[in-house]
């Protein structure tokens, strides 16, 4: 006779890695970050190359200024898809939150040079140039960012 453990209650159960993803993203939604960090790693646990989850799990980390997990899952991210251009500036974000600066520049250029239109890069880059006094080289970059969010419809 074969037995089986019963199931918790609220627990979910998904086959796929993206649908754990998908999970994660609607608890993140929800302000549920506990539950989405555990949906992420839930996914990574059955395909730790799921760019998507190592994405969304170091956003998670960045909001709660745990800048080295960020740094670390974003930094797999790219091991994977060095141009994921979210990563990227999402590990530029938490470089900048650690004090590392330069590294904080570089990887914002690099997201710009996969996307030249990227005002979220351009809006970190100029502010990286600020904290290092590089006072033109942050205006140009405010300018190029409002430029290019204005043309979105989204005000700075």
């Amino acid at each position: 006779m074969e037995t089986t453990l019963p199931v918790a209650m609220n627990q979910p159960s998904f086959s796929t890695p993206s649908q754990w993803c998908d999970h994660a993203d609607e608890l993140a939604k929800r302000g549920d970050s506990k539950g989405a960090l555990a949906a992420y790693t839930e996914a990574l646990r059955h395909d730790a190359s799921l760019v998507r989850a190592l994405v969304g799990r170091g956003i998670l980390s960045y909001h709660d200024h745990s800048w080295d997990k960020a740094v670390a899952d974003f930094t797999l991210a790219l091991r994977l898809e060095p141009d994921n251009v979210s990563a990227r500036i999402n590990r530029a974000n938490a470089f900048h939150q650690r004090g590392n600066t330069e590294r904080a520049i570089e990887d914002y250029t690099h997201a710009l040079n996969v996307d030249p239109s990227n005002w979220q890069a351009f809006l970190g880059r100029s502010l990286a140039f600020s904290a290092l006094g590089q006072h033109h080289n942050a205006e140009h970059d405010q300018r190029m960012a409002s430029e290019l969010a204005e043309e979105r419809g989204i005000d700075l």
